[in-house]
């Protein structure tokens, strides 16, 4: 299987998108990217993996929003129409997503 950086440079290179690579460290968080790269909060967006439960199954979501906010779960489950959402562990998104966490 090939990287997520891999995977999304070849989308964006099949779909003429225009895009530039900067080069860091993996991060995990919005304040090790901020410092990191040096960037605002409100320039950078965040990634949280939920686990989500509807009534006898569980499924996975991303969440994009701002770096500064935070998620409010109960909204989101009920936009998702779930029992449960919670953080998903860092076992679980390897075994959603095939990413490590900061990747």
């Amino acid at each position: 299987m090939s990287s997520v950086a891999e995977r999304l440079r070849e989308y964006f290179d099949d779909h003429s998108i225009e895009y530039r690579i900067i080069e860091h460290e993996p991060a995990g968080s919005a304040d090790e990217y901020h410092a990191v790269l040096g960037t605002r909060y409100e320039q950078m967006p965040k990634a949280v993996f939920l686990r989500c439960r509807a009534k006898d199954r569980t499924t996975f979501a991303i969440l994009a929003l701002q770096a500064q906010k935070r998620a409010d779960l109960q909204l989101v489950a009920r936009l998702l129409d779930a029992t449960d959402v919670r953080l998903g562990s860092r076992e679980e998104l390897r075994d959603a997503t095939g990413c490590d966490w900061g990747e």
